[in-house]
């Protein structure tokens, strides 16, 4: 980024609100005009010293000393109780070698006087490390005077070292957030707690959004002083841009409660107890409760009950919280809430250590730090993340600013350092092993400016826990202990992980040279010796601990051992979960050889899976499968042979198997997913779907639809998981459409189901009044116009052409229903009646009678074989009967069973059929003589 021209800042105060008592406002905080420095050079590498364990020992004649010479010389530390072992050579007639545990420095001491007093040995020193003093490379970080400035910093890169505030949430009220490069990795979602919308100036009141749409007061500048302060905490490092944050890994969360003039403590204080993780009527509760809070705000008159409460409130669920003393130059103890109880008040210094001239003082203040002093040059400001905007948001930048508001949060990005290093301490712990570290000011102070300046290196070593432990287990050998096998330490458990683990294989006790590596090829030399392995667990923090394995076996030399080819697993490079595994085992000499097997899993013995073959299982997903064959014959020594491995073992391969739905699709009938037969062990889920889309929440083995289901058709897709096998789906068939509810035939109604169906079916689809709702007139008579067009379409509307002459004489090709009526009559479903004329009648607004609609359904099922029975079923209908067959056959399919009138059954024959009854018959054919139509 371009510099800007560079210009004497103004002071930059804390907020302020004052005259609480009163209920005022006052003036919002002076902002600093843009004032971006250009980018220093980075500073140049100072030498430091690393755990001193590591030494470059110079021999007087490196030609004529053999390796075995340089141990001998090594082995003189023994006598100390500390070994050392040859790392490399230095490439100068030097040789590298490193302790195995972390040396004090009188051991460090005593290591180089015992070398040195080798009579081969010119001199030895310890290995110094060397890396950049600054530590990160962002750009403006050599202005950053009060992170790293021996007078007035607080020696933050030396405290990076232990803690970078990752794992802590510092909690920032303030005037809210802009949008910034350099904070946004680091920001967590806020709350804005504004409640005065001419104090909010965006619009509403107390909502998630914590943007700061600038805090103008009377239409001055606008400060984005939220901004700038949580840059001061958590601006991300080592991003080759802008500046680094004191805690550059903690996360940083806005909460707005200043806005146009300053903020009210009933905005404020709901605030702090959100921040905390408190609950606030009408806010949710804060999801990521920060450890520390920090408010650079300040108002005039004693701490309130309100904020005491708030703070209290805070501290008791652990959260420290971090006040600026205010920007007046009078005593703090008027400046609330830094005067409040159980808060670390923070007053300002500049960058030669003395106390900042507009800085509040007192007995109230507990700590200093950096604030910046520009009257001593523009660059002793404090620089950090800002907005270009003059009264609303405009593009990101970097500002120099200064005030108390620019010192608490340096404190609170030391808090977050010293909790990232220890989480157990409670602010209290905090507070005071801050204040007994700060180291005092070098320059002048006036008034109190608490015990000194806050020295962020001393604070966190002081607030990490006591040094630990590393906590080891006892090695094993896994391998076979013959010449040209290949041994493997296999360490255990160290805690806590991670654990930089070294190892020193063992010949009988003794080190073997240059055996340093987790792995040991066993060779010649140690035929009749026991092997073991020394391992070194080394943690950062944590003091080293060695421990050493029992040995194995005596070695072996395989010279007479079994001839023993090498197993090939044939089908290797595609095994997968469930498939059979087989191999070649060759042949093993001499014969008779007695072979045993036994499959492993990434190296380890598969309990059971000792057979020829083995069939991998879910555990063995991911991982690569070795055959290891044992050939033993009489006389020799047993040899093992073990296989190339096979690639990684993939998904089984579960087969998809197509559900089906059983019940009626129709609103208030429930649905069934039926899954079929999946192998054994899956596990099936349900989504249903509305014409193919996922309906939500519809993941049960029943469905019941809704209404939104009407004119869409449903299906079902089950979803198989088995465990080491891939996941399957499998969609239903659709069913029919979901019929649009009838107004008048409510659930519960008799043929419900029934005209639900005709609906579904497109036989019937009833009437849209004018309100738009459907209605079905249940118990309106069916003409046979109507019932002409009822068969036909359940007949499945076949293709027919009716003719261009009508073959009745009351029937006009023109009127409705003419090709049902023609169709009817060309299948002799219905002929109608024959005039003294010769001409034909089918009187279509006729009402069907019962006894005719039995006759019409019987020609409709093609005039099956039938003969009637000599007595009636019915007590009403005479064998003689126009009909007679037809209504004792409709009897016989149970699709009209009449009524019972005492002990008797009655067909009421010459009585009209209504709408609903008509849907019952209809339905009952469909399921006698056509495929179920709606269940399955």
């Amino acid at each position: 980024m371009p510099a800007s021209p560079r210009r004497l800042l103004t002071s930059v105060t804390a907020l302020s609100i004052a005259g609480l008592l009163l209920g005022s406002l006052t003036a919002s905080p002076a902002v600093a005009q843009p004032a971006v420095p250009e980018p220093a050079p980075s500073k140049e590498p100072s030498v430091t010293g690393l755990p001193p364990d590591r030494f470059i020992v110079k021999f007087r004649d490196m030609a004529q000393t053999s390796s075995a010479d340089r141990i001998d010389t090594f082995d003189a530390t023994g006598e100390l109780g500390i070994v050392v072992e040859e790392v490399r050579p230095t490439g100068d007639g030097g040789v590298i070698v490193e302790a195995t545990e972390d040396l004090t420095v009188n051991q460090v001491s005593e290591v180089i006087a015992t070398l040195e007093a080798q009579a081969d040995v010119e001199y030895a020193e310890v290995d110094q490390f060397a890396k950049p003093a600054a530590a990160t490379n962002d750009t403006y970080s050599n202005w950053q005077w009060n992170l790293f400035e021996a007078q007035g910093g607080m020696r933050v890169p030396d405290a990076w070292k232990t803690a970078t505030g990752a794992g802590i949430t510092v909690a920032v009220i303030d005037t809210g957030s802009t949008p910034h490069s350099d904070l946004a990795r680091n920001s967590i979602p806020g709350w804005d707690f504004i409640t005065d919308t001419a104090t909010s100036v965006d619009g509403d009141g107390r909502d998630a959004d914590p943007n700061d749409p600038g805090d103008s007061c009377e239409g001055g500048p606008s400060s984005w002083h939220g901004t700038h302060v949580a840059g001061i905490i958590g601006a991300e490092a080592n991003n080759a841009m802008g500046v680094a944050g004191v805690a550059y890994n903690s996360t940083v969360q806005h909460i707005r409660a200043v806005g146009a003039c300053g903020g009210w403590s009933s905005d404020i204080a709901p605030a702090i107890i959100w921040a905390a993780g408190g609950p606030v009527a009408g806010v949710p509760t804060n999801p990521t409760p920060a450890r520390v809070i920090n408010l650079s705000l300040a108002g005039e008159g004693m701490c309130s009950t309100t904020y005491q409460n708030a703070i209290n409130y805070a501290v008791g669920r652990g959260t420290v919280v971090v006040a600026a003393a205010g920007n007046g130059s009078s005593p703090a103890m008027f400046a609330s809430p830094a005067n409040c109880q159980n808060v670390i008040a923070v007053g300002a210094t500049g960058r030669e250590g003395s106390q900042a001239p507009y800085s509040n003082y007192g007995e109230e203040i507990d700590v200093s730090a950096p604030g910046g002093d520009s009257y001593t040059g523009y660059e002793s400001a404090i620089i950090s993340t800002d907005n270009a905007g003059h009264q609303v948001q405009g593009e990101e930048m970097y500002e120099l600013k200064q005030g108390t508001s620019m010192a608490a949060p340096h404190v609170a990005g030391t808090a977050a350092l010293m909790l990232s290093a220890n989480m157990q301490l409670t602010p209290a712990q905090l507070e005071q092993t801050m204040k007994d570290t700060a180291r005092s000011l070098p320059g002048a102070c006036s008034g109190g400016c608490g015990t000194g300046i806050v020295d962020a290196a001393a604070a966190v070593v002081a607030a990490a826990p006591a040094r630990p432990d590393v906590v080891s287990a006892t090695p094993t050998v896994s391998g076979n202990s013959r010449v040209g096998s290949t041994l493997r330490a296999v360490p255990g458990t160290w805690t806590p992980a991670p654990v930089n683990l070294a190892y020193q294989w063992l010949r009988d006790g003794q080190a073997i040279s240059g055996a340093s590596a987790i792995t040991h090829v066993v060779t010649t030399a140690d035929t009749g010796k026991k092997l073991s392995v020394r391992v070194t667990g080394t943690k950062a923090g944590y003091d080293s601990a060695t421990q050493t394995s029992a040995p194995t076996a005596a070695v072996t030399d395989p010279a007479n051992d079994v001839v023993a080819p090498t197993p090939t697993i044939t089908n290797g490079d595609t095994a997968q979960v469930g498939e059979k595994l087989t191999a070649r085992v060759g042949t093993w000499l001499p014969a008779p050889v007695t072979l045993t097997y036994q499959w492993l899993r990434s190296g380890s013995a598969i309990s059971g899976a000792t057979g020829a073959t083995y069939t991998p299982v879910p555990a063995d997903l991911g991982k690569t499968l070795t055959l290891r064959v044992t050939g033993k014959s009489s006389g020799m020594p047993s040899t093992a042979r073990t296989s190339t491995a096979t690639k990684a073992v993939l998904p089984g391969a579960l087969s998809a198997v197509q559900p089906t739905v059983s019940g009626f699709a129709a609103i208030g009938y429930t649905l069934t997913a039926k899954p079929g037969t999946w192998a054994a062990g899956t596990t099936v889920t349900y989504q249903w779907l509305r014409d193919g889309a996922n309906i939500s929440g519809a993941n049960s083995v029943t469905y019941r639809p809704v209404a939104a289901d009407a004119t869409k058709r449903l299906s079902v897709k089950a979803t198989g998981t088995k465990a080491g096998y891939t996941t399957v789906s499998s969609t239903s068939a659709q069913t029919d459409t979901v019929p649009t509810p009838f107004t008048d035939v409510p659930l519960g109604t008799q043929f419900h189901r029934e005209m639900s169906w005709m609906a579904a079916e497109g036989i019937s689809t009833g009437w849209t009044e004018k309100n738009g709702t459907k209605t079905y007139r249940p118990l309106t008579t069916v003409n046979r116009d109507a019932m002409a067009a009822f068969m036909y379409r359940m007949a499945g509307s076949p293709a027919y052409t009716p003719p261009a002459k009508s073959p009745f004489a009351d029937v006009s090709t023109k009127q409705e229903f003419y090709k049902e009526m023609a169709w009817l009559a060309s299948r002799g479903i219905s002929t109608g009646w024959t005039a003294k004329n010769g001409t034909r009648t089918y009187r279509a607004l006729d009402p069907v009678n019962r006894d005719a609609m039995a006759a019409f359904m019987y020609r409709l099922a093609g005039g099956p074989n039938f003969i009637e029975p000599d007595t009636s079923p019915f007590a009403d209908v005479s064998t003689k009967q126009q009909f007679y067959k037809e209504m004792s056959w409709l009897a016989s399919t149970g699709i009209s069973t009449g009524w019972t009138s005492g002990s008797t059954k009655i067909y009421r024959a010459l009585t009209p059929v209504n709408r609903d009854a008509m849907a019952a018959f209809m339905y009952r054919f469909a399921a006698k003589f056509q495929a179920e139509p709606l269940d399955s």
